[in-house]
């Protein structure tokens, strides 16, 4: 018969035997799931100086729907243009210490080149937007006629890029004043690390000037990258409570923004004298072509 002496042994042992089989099994569910809600991964986007990348934006509308006369095809519109994106340097802004600069050049089909400064940096939460400014000439912007106009969610805009500037840089009415740089205070969020699939978050706070919400909705295949992520816009424009009905997507992966799509729904046409001709959509699409990254 043992004795309480002689149990001692075992029972430390076993104890021991415990807590390595709860250490190896632990293990194994992290190498299974290595992304956790709580944990820390290493994706994030690429920021290096000299990395770049290509695009081409293509904007159009379409679906024209006249009282007086149907749907007329003969009012469809498209624009394209090529956009290069690239870090050039790194930076430091009062409210921030190391803000990686990103040169966007949009090479305008019409004539003209629109240059941008985005100032982005990593944290460990995320991807933050800190500032942006504008540069250089974008020559003459053509409308969808001299005269017509959109409104849209209570707004009046001259063409479908406006709303875009609207909703991703809070600008309304053109494009940011030339040489001004504005300062994101707080920065904003524009990605979640580690991407959970589901995971929702405040892009912008509602007044600011619109409310804006993004959420990672699932993973899709893009030209053989397995970890691409579909980010979703919310919007709620007309701030009453309730998300808008436009598509707005970002493929995004640790090669950067792959793909991104706008589509708006239900525009009404103005006359010269701000009376509604018609409904018409648009859509705003933007497709790499190239990436260099190192």
């Amino acid at each position: 018969m043992s004795t309480p002496e002689m149990q001692k042994p075992q029972v430390v042992k076993c104890f021991i035997m415990l807590i390595f089989l709860i250490l190896i099994s632990g293990c194994f569910e992290k190498e299974k799931n290595p992304i956790t809600p709580y944990g820390y991964s290493d994706w994030s986007y690429p920021l290096a100086i000299g990395n770049h990348w290509e695009y081409t934006r293509v904007f159009s509308s379409f679906n024209f729907r006249i009282d007086s006369a149907g749907v007329d095809s003969s009012r469809n519109y498209q624009d394209s243009s090529k956009i290069r994106v690239e870090i050039i340097g790194i930076d430091s802004l009062p409210h921030a210490s190391r803000v990686f600069v990103f040169q966007e050049s949009d090479s305008l089909s019409y004539g003209g080149t629109l240059t941008q400064y985005f100032y982005y940096g990593n944290q460990k939460s995320g991807l933050y937007l800190y500032a942006y400014s504008a540069h250089g000439s974008a020559g003459i912007i053509p409308k969808l006629s001299s005269r017509e106009k959109i409104y849209f969610k209570g707004y009046t805009f001259q063409r479908v890029r406006e709303i875009t500037d609207w909703i991703t840089k809070s600008l309304y009415s053109g494009y940011p004043v030339r040489d001004t740089l504005t300062l994101e205070i707080p920065p904003l969020r524009t990605l979640v690390y580690p991407p959970i699939i589901g995971w929702q978050w405040t892009y912008r706070p509602a007044g600011d000037p619109i409310r804006i919400d993004k959420r990672i909705i699932e993973r899709v295949p893009v030209r053989g990258l397995n970890e691409v992520y579909k980010v979703q816009w919310l919007l709620d424009i007309d701030d009453d409570g309730k998300w808008d009905e436009i598509e707005f997507y970002d493929h995004v992966s640790e090669k950067g923004l792959l793909y991104r799509l706008l589509y708006y729904k239900d525009m009404t046409l103005l006359s010269d004298t701000g009376d509604p001709i018609g409904l018409f959509d648009g859509k705003d699409e933007i497709n790499i072509n190239f990436i260099h990254l190192n």
